[in-house]
């Protein structure tokens, strides 16, 4: 093995020539409306984005777009402060080979779990906060990203629902905390309310959308957003300190303005380099492909699910994250919190993953917490126990080992093979009173995107 001498600084003369890009911003209108008239109960659009053949990349573009809301005499707009619930489902395709980048459904749920847990808290601290209650009119509101903090010095937190073992428990939302990030955005009184959007593509965690590189397409790119019902991410409450008091139906939603800042390679050296390599030898990496399962379950005090991690989601596993979500008729909270879970564990082929007797969820020990998933987090805009337990209850497994989300990278070969034999995943929850929710598991798993003149494969 050769030895190489390593030169200090401050004698090392040679010249280094650096080729940077230059991102140049270009606006991208839907192919139909850019005005969306939201429903309370049914997904409305899609919305369709035709992105020409051109350098890009996806995670330092945006999606921009208005969110207005009728008022309701007397009563509160409540709106979920992580914006990506607002959409319900996208799909990214080649329209030259039909090839599927992406196609993820409860889009709401998946961000719930995996906006704050996969943010970093640099990332975080960077983004636009909103002070005091949400405007009334578009010229008025101050511009919101996906996830939004708090804009003042106090938590505030919002306890809601039935006495559990003597704490307010079924219900709970949080303010605040150690990040100060909104969990909702509260109207005034009697008020119309509008929000200002632009959410960053890299928001869309673990997916193409995400994939900081530059690409090229010889073929058009559609970029597929699907609303969602406004049921689930809004409501209204005859009082602003209760999310449970004089619930209703949103008032008459708009999306409107809707455009993509979609963000070019400006550097003709860098163009002409990818067009070349993917014209030539073609261009191949591997990226994400999130999946959705839904468990519905009425009220029990035990549950297990299963999941087979078979080739249909991907060569390989990177990992799968679980939330359990109130079964009601609004989606007031990120997830369900975990008040009354007492204990889960989770199985590959019937083996405990990570502990043979699972993890206790109690105040005093919080296994869950502090055994299974704070690794996950450190570093993340999810910062503490408190935000985890209240309002953000998620549960991780990993097989990339135990990296923070925010640091896992899509583009690395790695995870659970399952290209030769199928695997089932498996979890048992136990609760102190009947919980009627729903079980919600991301998996995410690891494609092989191939770029060549033909166009766009996925494997």
């Amino acid at each position: 093995m050769a030895i190489l001498d390593e030169i200090s600084g401050e004698i090392n003369y040679g010249t280094v020539v650096t080729n940077h890009s230059e991102p140049v911003f270009r606006s991208v209108a839907p192919q139909n409306s850019a005005t969306v008239t939201l429903s309370s109960t049914a997904t409305s659009g899609p919305s369709e984005f035709v992105i020409p053949p051109s350098v890009f990349n996806f995670s330092k573009s945006r999606l921009n777009f208005d969110l207005s809301t009728a008022l309701t005499a007397a009563s509160y707009n409540n709106i979920n402060a992580n914006l990506l619930t607002t959409i319900s489902r996208v799909v990214v395709y080649d329209t030259a080979t039909n090839a599927q980048l992406l196609d993820i459904s409860s889009f709401e749920k998946y961000a719930s779990m995996i906006a704050s847990a996969g943010t970093s808290l640099t990332d975080f601290l960077t983004k636009s906060f909103y002070s005091g209650n949400i405007a009334a009119t578009i010229a008025t509101s101050q511009p919101v990203e996906d996830i939004v903090k708090l804009g003042t010095t106090a938590a505030n937190y919002v306890l809601d629902g039935t006495a559990v073992g003597g704490t307010t428990s079924a219900d709970i939302v949080a303010e605040g905390g150690q990040t100060q990030r909104r969990q909702f955005f509260i109207g005034g009184s009697g008020a119309a309310t509008a929000l200002r959007v632009s959410i960053p593509l890299s928001a869309f965690k673990f997916t193409v959308l995400a994939a900081d590189k530059m690409l090229y397409s010889p073929s058009q790119l559609c970029v597929q957003i699907y609303w969602n019902a406004t049921n689930n991410f809004g409501f209204i409450t005859t009082a602003n300190t209760s999310v449970l008091t004089g619930e209703g139906v949103l008032g008459a939603t708009t999306i409107s303005n809707l455009s993509l800042s979609l963000c070019n390679e400006g550097n003709l050296k860098i163009v002409s380099s990818v067009i070349d390599r993917v014209m030539k030898e073609g261009l191949s990496m591997p990226i994400a492909y999130p999946s959705i399962t839904r468990v519905s379950n009425a009220a029990a005090t035990s549950i297990s699910t299963y999941v087979p991690l078979t080739r249909a989601y991907g060569n390989r596993i990177l990992g799968l994250v679980s939330a359990i979500f109130f079964n009601g008729t609004y989606s007031k909270a990120n997830a369900r919190g975990r008040w009354d879970l007492t204990s889960y564990n989770t199985f590959l082929n019937n083996v405990a993953i990570l502990s043979q007797s699972g993890f206790t969820c109690n105040l005093g020990r919080a296994e869950d917490y502090i055994l299974a998933n704070k690794d996950f987090f450190k570093g993340s805009a999810l910062e503490t126990a408190g935000d985890y337990r209240i309002a953000e209850w998620v549960h991780v497994d990993s097989f990339k080992g135990r990296v923070p989300l925010h640091q896992w990278d899509q583009h690395e070969i790695d995870g659970l093979d399952v290209g030769m034999a199928t695997a089932t995943y498996s979890q048992q929850f136990n609760f102190s009173v009947g919980v009627n929710g729903v079980y919600v598991t991301a998996i995410i798993g690891q494609k092989q995107m191939t770029i060549t003149n033909q166009g766009v494969m996925v494997q």
